[in-house]
């Protein structure tokens, strides 16, 4: 059958891209070509830019084709090239960060399409898990496996519905379950790239939950293809969470100083921002940061404002503001309830004891979560760094960051616009509160926490520019 006269265009495939039927350049509507070959042809195209990591091109290629297709008296061999070219666009779509685009076409074939059926219910639990919405994404992803016999599925498939399995198991901190799940995706071999991807943050997370921030570093160096803008997010949420566990919050600040753009991370950036800076006893920068992030309701991840929430509450009992902590945490336990409490284990454990002393005293709830979660933070040996850096005042961390140069006092008092004397009196105070006697121990302590790789004069409101 060839397409109709009104269908006939040109739809140009960009430069010199070849594929298995050994395409090039631009195909023409108006050559003739049958319109199964064309939808063939234009299906492994879009795939094809989907395994290069050319989401954008992808996504184009796959609408602007749809588009242009008289869908009426499709062949059995038509719509299945319909079909492929749908899950090529909300691949596309996930891969760009863009689930709500994402959605309505993987569900389009679920609804239309038997043979992918498993695939598609993959990419929907996956998008349901990046929004935090673990319930209806469990659901999804065991009907994905479901839905034939698994000897049949393709890797995509099965690595779809196990990412989904394994983002709820992090949400709800299930070590053990998100360890086995990685292994069962550890001998896939993955066509998507974004799948790739979060199977290689899904390790790092497991070895971060299991206290091997070490090992989770150099799985994040691994080489994966990146599909995308929520693949290259996502890479850099998850490498700040294990820089916060391996004690270096500085570092993990200077990965966050980069806007997100995509639906799955907007928030995320600060969230984590807040965590980092909480570590670092810049609690009011914290709260500078997350201002407003819980006015956005479900538009955003629940998993994320859950964990906004409670990074607010961690800075204002920091602050000693004992009844705005308690607000926030009515207010999350009220609000979001199908999410998990990642966020929380990025706090040492004296702070979320302390937050679920707060909850069961309010009878809040969610004290036993939080229990939880205190058992999967950072090692008990960091402690220390965290805490005598968060005693510093703002004049001491200034005076902190210049003692990490080799100049003498008088140029540094110089510098800050203070007699020596005066720099002298700073200096005494912050070696008190660091626990050191020197100059070298107190530059040695900060390096431990991470303390020089943070920007000081970073603008921290920054995280605004995502709303």
């Amino acid at each position: 059958m060839e397409l109709a006269e009104r269908d006939r265009a040109d739809i140009d495939l960009g430069p010199q891209f070849p594929t298995a039927e050994g395409v090039t350049g631009r195909l023409r509507l108006d050559s003739g070509m049958a319109r199964a070959d064309f939808i063939g042809t234009a299906a492994v195209l879009v795939h094809s830019k989907l395994r290069e990591g050319a989401a954008s091109e992808a996504g184009s290629l796959a609408l602007g084709t749809l588009r242009r297709i008289n869908h009426g008296g499709l062949t059995a061999t038509e719509r299945e090239g319909v079909q492929w070219l749908v899950i090529g666009a909300g691949a596309a779509a996930l891969a760009l960060g863009r689930l709500a685009e994402a959605i309505p076409l993987f569900e389009r074939v679920i609804g239309a399409a038997d043979q992918f059926q498993s695939l598609a219910r993959g990419y929907v639990a996956c998008v349901l898990a990046l929004q935090g919405k673990v319930t209806a994404a469990s659901r999804e992803s065991q009907l994905a496996l479901e839905t034939h016999d698994p000897s049949r599925l393709s890797a995509d498939a099965t690595a779809a519905a196990l990412v989904a399995q394994g983002l709820c198991a992090l949400s709800r901190l299930e070590s053990d379950d998100l360890f086995g799940i990685t292994t069962r995706l550890a001998p896939l071999a993955i066509s998507d790239p974004i799948l790739s991807t979060l199977r290689q943050c899904l390790v790092a997370e497991a070895l971060r939950l299991r206290n091997r921030a070490q090992e989770a570093i150099h799985a994040l160096q691994h080489p994966a293809a990146e599909g995308g803008g929520l693949a290259t997010n996502a890479k850099r949420i998850i490498r700040s969470r294990v820089l916060l566990s391996a004690g270096r919050p500085g570092a993990a600040l200077r990965e966050l100083q980069t806007s997100f753009t995509d639906d799955a991370h907007h928030l995320c950036r600060p969230a984590h921002l807040a965590c980092a800076l909480v570590a670092m006893g810049m609690s009011a920068q914290a709260l500078t940061v997350t201002e407003g992030c819980l006015e956005l309701g479900d538009k955003h991840s629940a998993g994320t404002l859950r964990d906004v929430s409670l990074l607010r509450a961690a800075a204002f009992l920091e602050l000693d503001r004992r009844e705005s902590a308690a607000s926030v945490l009515r207010w999350q336990w009220a609000q979001v309830d199908d999410a998990g409490l990642v966020g929380a284990s990025l706090l040492v454990p004296r702070l979320i004891n302390e937050l679920a002393a707060l909850a069961t005293e309010c009878e809040i709830g969610g004290a036993a979560a939080l229990s939880r979660a205190a058992s999967l933070s950072p090692s008990l040996a960091l402690d220390a760094s965290y805490e005598r850096l968060r005693r510093l005042s703002d004049r001491e961390r200034g005076v902190l960051v210049e003692l990490n140069s080799p100049d003498p006092l008088g140029k540094i008092a110089a510098r800050l616009f203070i007699a020596v004397n005066t720099l002298k009196v700073h200096t005494r105070n912050l070696y008190a509160k660091l626990g050191v006697s020197s100059r070298e121990q107190a530059v040695a302590v900060a390096t431990a926490a991470g303390f020089f790789d943070f920007d000081p004069n970073f603008p921290v409101d920054l995280a605004r520019g995502v709303r």
